[in-house]
């Protein structure tokens, strides 16, 4: 289906400098699935200081409910998602910097690589302990 709507454009697959660009371009990242794991994708927007909204779903909450940067709202409710967007486009400069530096401490490559090795270092030690 193509859509013939000049408010939606199809970026194809970004990468490198063309997803920087991207996330330069846009003030709130919008995730309204009605179904979702987690979605790297808002932690990336986050990390470049977009605030995220997303539905308020197990998986895709995290980001936000983890950072503060952005809000939730229900599956299917256009006017919940319609006011979020409007809430979150608004926010200062200092409050975006601020969800950009959170985002990045929970979520960032050396976020990242510190709880494999603590949860790889927690399970070698407890499998020392059943073996000897």
């Amino acid at each position: 289906m193509i859509v013939d709507d000049p408010r939606v454009r199809f970026t194809g697959l970004l990468r490198g400098r063309a997803i920087d660009d991207f996330y330069a371009s846009i003030d709130v990242f919008a995730l309204p699935s009605v179904s979702e794991s987690f979605g790297i994708v808002q932690v990336e927007a986050m990390m470049t200081g977009v605030p995220s909204v997303t539905t308020e779903l197990a998986g895709s909450r995290y980001p936000v409910q983890a950072t503060g940067f952005g809000k939730l709202v229900p599956p299917r409710d256009v006017g919940a998602l319609r006011r979020a967007i409007l809430e979150v486009a608004a926010l200062s400069p200092e409050e975006r910097a601020a969800g950009r530096r959170k985002a990045t401490e929970l979520f960032g490559g050396s976020a990242f690589l510190d709880r494999h090795e603590e949860a790889f270092t927690e399970l070698t030690r407890q499998q020392g302990e059943f073996v000897g």
